[in-house]
């Protein structure tokens, strides 16, 4: 038996994430399988598992994007804030599953960020902003997939991700304005 698919709207913490051909955040749904039910099948254990993964992914991505100097129009900077945003919310999100304290955590891990500036360097920046765009891409994709929270850290988190790629994609747009041959 064939089941038909057709896009759907995601309605995310303020963000409206649109299944459009091509886009960014393209993601396309079994027709009759509700959002809510997708959602409710992740175990408590694949879930840690994810979060850890994209927390580290965002961790990556913030080394990433301190690694260069500001750029002028600010997009990096407003990028590394955003994806600490959606870093902390997905923190939050673990210490709650876990019962810890979520503060000491993600104090933790802003302490990190500083003492890493500046360490690691992409092969190319142009290819480093490729690489947290996918980060992004795909960490908002799982995100949408794990059920809502009691205090709505995940609708943060993802909109903090959607805010982090229009703010990414402008400093990708720029880079290759100032460089045509990036790729």
């Amino acid at each position: 038996m064939r089941m038909n698919s057709r896009p759907v709207r995601f309605a995310v913490g303020g963000a409206l994430l649109l299944s459009l051909a091509g886009g960014a955040f393209a993601q396309t749904l079994p027709i009759g399988q509700p959002v809510q039910r997708l959602t409710e099948e992740y175990p408590r254990e694949k879930r840690l598992e994810e979060l850890h993964s994209m927390i580290s992914h965002e961790d990556h991505s913030i080394d990433i994007l301190n690694s260069e100097q500001p750029d002028p129009r600010g997009n990096r900077h407003r990028a590394i804030e955003e994806i600490t945003h959606a870093r902390d919310a997905m923190q939050r999100i673990v210490d709650e599953m876990e019962h810890r304290g979520p503060e000491r955590d993600v104090d933790r891990d802003h302490r990190r960020d500083e003492e890493r500036k500046h360490e690691e360097k992409p092969a190319t920046y142009y290819g480093g902003l490729i690489v947290v765009h996918e980060y992004l891409k795909n960490d908002t994709i799982t995100l949408t997939r794990h059920p809502a929270d009691p205090n709505h850290h995940r609708g943060n988190a993802l909109e903090a991700m959607d805010k982090a790629h229009k703010f990414l994609q402008a400093e990708m747009d720029d880079y290759r304005h100032m460089h045509p041959d990036a790729r």
